[in-house]
């Protein structure tokens, strides 16, 4: 059964409890010395009410007791330091130094309570070296904790933004070309900021110049990216204004001629000066003012 021990340790009468831990139940496996099973392999769920029955289990059995488990995360936790206020010898090991312990033949299918019989053999052959588990302090717990929820919050912006870059790509190849706003240091980039920011053209349209100036450099300012300089003496953009608020309206632009909605002032203005023959970049910029 297993891997059995070969040996008793040091004549005493002793039993390894080995604990195979996942999200929503514990397997366990009792192992005597010489590869005896105390009692066949049984599962104990999570809640308060079946872990208090565990000790009185572990508690019936003759001799020194003491309990393995891999370290799973999160997962063993409540276990680990249950048992261990329940007064067990309890002892959380490296899942690499198990996993290379006895025949890890590729063929051997894996379950939950052939991982628990090795788990007690293992400790079994390791008794006398098998480390003590010691619960961290509340404090210690709550930010290791934290940290790693901080972690995953990361990589799901992560995602979000890498997901938004893919589809600003396939709507406007190229537009981040119209930034000229190097990436901060954190990685931001403005264009993408940019469109968080101003995600729809009536964001900017329904603005009047002025205000939509202002605005776009207060959000400049606000995010450590360049904004320009801009000098408003009419209601027209001209070539001493800033090329970033040309180049951004531009764009909007060409996104409402894109979609050519019949209603929008904006595009019925830009229909008729472009039915009238105006050259392209004319009645685009006329529209932008």
């Amino acid at each position: 059964m297993g891997f059995g021990c070969k040996f008793s340790i040091g004549g005493m009468n002793v039993n390894c409890v080995g604990v195979d831990v996942s999200k929503g139940k514990s397997i366990i496996a009792i192992i005597r010395p010489l590869g005896e099973m105390e009692i066949p392999p049984f599962e104990v769920g999570l809640t308060d009410a079946e872990l208090c029955e565990l000790p009185r289990r572990l508690g019936d059995l003759d001799g020194e007791t003491r309990v393995v488990m891999e370290a799973t995360g999160n997962y063993h936790l409540p276990v680990a330091s249950f048992l261990y206020d329940s007064g067990f010898y309890v002892s959380v090991v490296n899942a690499m130094l198990v996993h290379g312990y006895g025949n890890n033949s590729l063929r051997r299918a894996k379950t939950d309570k052939k991982n628990a019989i090795k788990l007690a053999n293992y400790g079994l052959d390791h008794w006398l070296a098998l480390p003590r588990y010691i619960p961290e302090d509340e404090v210690r717990l709550m930010l290791k904790t934290t940290y790693r929820q901080y972690q995953q919050c990361a990589k799901v912006q992560t995602m979000l933004k890498n997901n938004l870059i893919s589809l600003l790509d396939a709507a406007f190849p190229d537009t981040n070309r119209l930034f000229s706003s190097t990436a901060r240091a954190d990685g931001s980039e403005k264009w993408v900021d940019f469109v968080a920011a101003f995600w729809h053209c009536e964001c900017v349209c329904g603005l009047s110049e002025k205000a939509f100036t202002a605005k776009y450099q207060k959000w400049c300012k606000k995010h450590s990216y360049n904004s320009g300089q801009m000098e408003v003496r009419s209601r027209s953009i001209s070539k001493r204004d800033s090329s970033a608020l040309r180049r951004t309206l531009f764009l909007v632009m060409s996104t409402i001629l894109r979609r050519s909605p019949a209603d929008e002032p904006v595009y019925q203005f830009m229909d008729r000066k472009r039915t009238e023959g105006k050259p392209y970049r004319v009645y685009m910029m006329a529209s932008a003012n």
